[in-house]
């Protein structure tokens, strides 16, 4: 899932309190590479990142996504 950056712990909060079971990775917070290879290593149901971040993660494009949904807030 791509947010803008303003609705990143909305989702978190949302995905905690409707589906605690589900497994999340949140890729902000810390640098493009490292958050790749977090992307990489932490296999999730649901991943959250920003508009800006999906861009600036090479290893995004190496993962086989069964669906991508894009909030635009508005």
């Amino acid at each position: 899932m791509i947010v803008p950056a303003s609705l990143l712990g909305n989702w978190q909060r949302e995905a905690e309190k409707f589906a605690p079971a589900m497994s999340v990775c949140m890729l902000h917070g810390k640098g493009a590479h490292a958050l790749g290879e977090l992307a990489l290593q932490t296999p999730a149901f649901l991943t959250v990142t920003t508009y800006g971040m999906a861009a600036r993660i090479p290893q995004l494009k190496e993962i086989f996504w069964d669906c991508i949904v894009l909030d635009e807030a508005q």
